[in-house]
């Protein structure tokens, strides 16, 4: 399958059940099947109409919505290639990362650009907590605004005036091989990369999520990410949407309002929800049939937690995957669960996806849903991960923990994924983390264990029991590993996945470390 599959198969289901829901928008807004294809067909041809050209690169940066996902299509359906903006950089490190892109579109919610035009108001905003990147400085490339005009912005194109257009110039055909996305590595160093993602390995992609997903018309998922929706849409399913992040309080109702079927989740916002449940007593409800946990490591502690709020009808899997590479392997969180060996169980590889170890333990990955390779570099047939990793002899995937994120103490390894796992077993912990911070004088790393604890946990009991529970108790580790500083400290979080920012983990509790 490629892209063209995905719009052609689309393009046959919306009229083939017009009247029916395809996406709510949380809050309010919906839209049917028949509005849908119809909106995405309008919205290429305007796009056309205006000077759009096969090839062409798009700055994208409108939030989840109705809006963004015709928009998202209609590009496609153009010939362009969308490049994700991730509104929590820098100004230096967005404009940096985009440095090597020609920037033909920019695509903006029109408050929201104008808000992030204006230096003091954007650095006043981040000052709060709320992240807008600089869109502006991209000379010679031509604006699309979603929402009301703004009238200091003459030039700019909105929405509305591309479903205005009467454009007739056939959709351009689409090489499978031609960059459809491209999005940087959730990495927070000074020297990030742009992944190019191509019609073919997006279609691959898809086709791996519809065949593993048990969707049809009537099915109902909750979901901000594409890679969801689109497989869920040519199932002829509903999906919900989220404008914003749901509260803890917010999230179960929605699941029981609009009798949801499947939902993705992170692991660090859905632990609220299960902290939640354990308080009131209120399980999640039994219509839910498939919950895909994704992106961030998912520790056991927090499995056994969350399959006592659930139905036992309800399946849990955590899908291993990356930037560069989704899917990679899915596994049944029973099946993780009676899982007693060494690593990190993630499941069997996908259909066509291949895997294998090299001398240094690093797992390289290749298949049809592989990117082609890093804006500026030549394209890749296989890609290191960074994991630490061995199969076993069931030809299931063992991680061991990542190569980067390995504390050399003395002349012992410490894989930080492996302590992780069993420390965030312990009662009273809410996320914790492995780092080694390197010290001069020593001419070595001091193993620090940063732990976050559960609201209201006193916090001498809790270091009481973490250190005679890694050390005699059901979560003991190895004494090699032992941590050398056990800090208590809120764990910063980092990307669009919440993964733990580590580098700033560091310089966090380099104070507390001689």
């Amino acid at each position: 399958m490629t892209l063209t599959d995905v719009l052609d198969e689309l393009r046959e289901r919306c009229p083939a059940q017009p009247l029916s829901l395809a996406v709510i928008e949380l809050p309010g807004r919906q839209i049917t099947y028949g509005d849908l294809w119809s909106r995405v067909e309008a919205l290429s041809a305007g796009l056309r109409e205006y000077g759009f050209r096969p090839g062409d690169n798009a700055l994208f940066s409108i939030r989840p919505g109705i809006e963004s996902l015709t928009l998202i299509l209609a590009i496609a359906h153009a010939g362009g290639a969308i490049i994700a903006a991730d509104p929590g950089m820098p100004d230096g490190l967005f404009h940096a990362r985009l440095a090597r892109l020609e920037i033909r579109w920019t695509f903006a919610e029109s408050v929201l650009y104008g808000l992030a035009s204006a230096a003091p108001v954007r650095h006043a905003l981040q000052r709060r907590g709320v992240a807008l990147p600089n869109l502006t400085g991209f000379t010679g490339s031509r604006l699309v605004l979603s929402g009301p005009r703004m009238p200091w912005f003459r030039r700019a194109i909105t929405v509305r005036e591309l479903l205005r257009s009467i454009g007739s110039s056939p959709a351009p055909l689409l090489h499978p091989e031609d960059p459809v996305l491209i999005v940087f590595t959730s990495g927070t160093t000074e020297a990030p990369r742009a992944a190019v993602h191509t019609g073919s390995s997006i279609g691959a992609t898809v086709e791996l999520v519809s065949g593993h997903l048990d969707l049809g018309p009537g099915d109902v998922i909750y979901t901000d990410q594409l890679h969801l929706q689109l497989p869920a849409l040519l199932a002829g399913a509903r999906v919900i949407l989220p404008r914003k992040q749901a509260s803890p309080e917010q999230f179960p109702q929605h699941l029981a309002r609009h009798q949801v079927t499947h939902v993705f989740a992170l692991p660090a916002r859905l632990q609220r929800v299960v902290e939640l449940a354990e308080r009131t007593g209120h399980h999640l409800p039994d219509h839910l049939r498939h919950l895909i946990l994704g992106s961030a490591p998912v520790y056991r502690g927090f499995l056994e937690r969350l399959r006592r709020v659930l139905s036992p009808a309800t399946r849990v899997w955590a899908v291993y995957a990356m930037t560069e590479m989704l899917p990679v392997a899915w596994v049944d969180i029973d099946e993780k669960l009676v899982y007693e060996g060494e690593g990190d169980l993630v499941g069997t590889p996908c259909p066509g996806v291949r895997v294998r170890v090299d001398d240094r333990d690093e797992l390289w990955v290749s298949g049809p849903n592989l990117f082609r390779g890093y804006v500026g570099e030549r394209p890749v047939l296989e890609h290191a991960t960074g994991d630490l990793a061995r199969i076993d002899d069931r030809g299931r995937l063992l991680l061991l923990g990542r190569g980067k994120e390995m504390i050399i103490r003395g002349e012992k390894n410490i894989y930080s994924a492996i302590v992780e796992d069993q420390i965030a077993g312990i009662p009273g912990v809410r996320r914790c983390a492995l780092v080694g911070v390197y010290r001069e004088h020593r001419a070595d790393e001091v193993v620090v264990l940063a732990v976050e604890p559960v609201a209201g946990v006193h916090e001498p009991e809790l270091r009481r029991s973490l250190l005679a529970e890694m050390r005699t108790g059901a979560h003991r580790i190895e004494p090699a590993s032992y941590p050398d500083v056990v800090v208590m400290t809120r764990i910063p979080l980092a990307g669009r996945s919440d993964k733990i920012d580590r580098d700033a983990l560091r310089r966090q509790v380099a104070q507390h470390v001689r």
